[in-house]
């Protein structure tokens, strides 16, 4: 045997292979072979690691009938099934179970309309804050007022806040997105900082905020155990017909890219929420106008009720219409500096085409 030869297992998969990936890749990986390896023992009384020498020396097309069944049997809508089996397909070539592209291409998803999802309503979001425990009811207050997944939050420490500005800053770190996401900065309200404030008193500037250990999956885990506990207890964990849960975590992401779609457009709210490719020019605000698209956003953002003619709001419409007159006069100063340039560079040519006479 080589001595280059290295054994390869579903162990040495995570250890090596994924060795540098994100936790939320390796955590869609563990679904995917999760999911097949329970059709495996459904199947055929054997799980997935006994199945790879079999589907090894079988023909081709039994593998893709397999395939195809395993499939046909999912619950899972077709966008989100076509990444599991782009997953579990990188897994058995790992395993040399290697299936030429073109005989993939004979797999047949589902073609249908993706069910129309719940929007999380106000009442709901007031509802599951009071079922919870202090700590996670500042955890969910913070991700509808900064669009932060549950794998993004469990991992923030209280090094990473900003106090410079009227607003607290989180900095999200680009280790702690996932592989589609990027590194970005988004705000507290008020509200939110009132929560997260008795938390920030009683840990260490390193410590993590919301996440109990570094093991990103095993917190995010924990989190959605605990909120699905909630749900359930207040009798609002009803489910899609492909039994996704109609509330999750992930739907207090989805109520911050609502609100702010509303305020800003959907350009913002994709940038806001960590997504490429979407208001680039964002990234090139000054601080000033990053935290005044925040703060027109904010009211919408409040879980519990404000009146409108509260202090509060009052306070934020002062707030955001200095900002928009220093940003008004940095433009005004910045023109005036155009102006005297160009009338300098002027007399610089009259200068020289005076020289040359």
């Amino acid at each position: 045997m080589s001595t280059l030869s290295k054994q390869r297992s579903y162990d040495s998969f995570f250890s090596q292979r994924l060795k540098k990936s994100k936790e939320g890749t390796r955590q869609a990986y563990h679904y995917a072979l999760g999911d097949f390896d329970k059709f495996c023992k459904m199947e055929f009384k054997k799980p997935l690691e006994e199945m790879l020498d079999e589907f090894k020396i079988a023909e081709t097309d039994s593998v893709i009938d397999t395939l195809q069944e395993f499939m046909n049997q999912s619950t899972i809508e077709p966008h989100n099934l076509r990444v599991r089996m782009s997953l579990l397909n990188t897994y058995l070539y790992y395993r040399k179970v290697k299936i030429d592209p073109r005989d993939l291409k004979q797999l047949k998803y589902e073609e249908g309309e993706a069910e129309e999802r719940r929007a999380v309503s106000l009442d709901d979001l007031r509802r599951i804050c009071d079922q919870a425990r202090p700590k996670r009811k500042a955890l969910y207050i913070t991700m509808v007022s900064t669009g932060m997944p549950i794998g993004e939050a469990v991992q923030i420490r209280k090094s990473d806040l900003d106090y410079s500005e009227s607003r607290i800053k989180i900095h999200i770190k680009k280790s702690y997105t996932k592989k589609n996401s990027r590194p970005r900065t988004v705000y507290l309200t008020k509200e939110a900082e009132k929560m997260v404030k008795p938390i920030l008193d009683k840990i260490d500037d390193d410590a993590l905020i919301f996440g109990h250990i570094d093991d990103v999956e095993k917190a995010t885990a924990t989190q959605m155990q605990s909120f699905r506990r909630v749900v359930d207890e207040l009798k609002l964990g009803g489910k899609y017909d492909s039994g996704t849960r109609t509330i999750t975590l992930h739907s207090l992401r989805a109520y911050f890219f609502t609100k702010a779609t509303e305020k800003h457009g959907i350009a913002y709210a994709h940038k806001m929420t960590g997504h490429k490719g979407y208001l680039e020019q964002y990234n090139r605000y000054p601080e000033e106008k990053k935290l005044e698209l925040f703060l027109q956003l904010e009211p919408e953002l409040f879980v519990y009720s404000k009146k409108p003619d509260s202090d509060e709001i009052r306070d934020m419409k002062q707030e955001i219409e200095q900002l928009q007159k220093y940003n008004a006069g940095s433009s005004k100063y910045f023109d005036g500096l155009k102006d005297e340039f160009e009338e300098a560079l002027e007399k610089v040519k009259r200068l020289v085409k005076e020289s040359k006479k």
